[in-house]
């Protein structure tokens, strides 16, 4: 099966996982990149340790670079899309709950202008 990769965009525009990712290193940028293309070409098949699931529907694609802990958040949108809706550097411990929650509310979002359920 084929997936399609998607950032979400807010109403105003702004992409946070763009956003995110053009903040880096060029190099960090790089991996991220690959990451990205990884879980394009496996979606759903995707396992840990590189994706895991956070529950509510959003999952975690994990990118270790030198010490750093990027984190980008995403969804499925009906079968074949997958929408990344933003990322974080995680220093320790758990994802924070505020991160999730603002995953949850971009899915919510996108499934509001796009249809399909929450």
């Amino acid at each position: 099966m084929a997936f399609e990769l998607r950032f979400y965009r807010t109403r105003a525009g702004i992409e946070p996982a763009l956003e995110y990712i053009r903040a880096q290193t060029k190099g960090h940028r790089a991996k991220i990149g690959r990451a990205l293309q990884y879980l394009e070409d496996l979606g759903h098949l995707a396992r840990r340790p590189q994706v895991d699931y956070l529950g509510n529907q959003i999952y975690e694609l994990r990118i270790a670079i030198d010490q750093h802990q990027h984190r980008m958040f995403y969804f499925f949108h009906r079968r074949s899309i997958i929408v990344v809706t933003s990322g974080i550097l995680k220093n320790e411990g758990k994802v924070p709950k505020s991160e999730i929650e603002r995953a949850r509310k971009y899915r919510a979002d996108w499934l509001e202008r796009f249809g399909g359920k929450i």
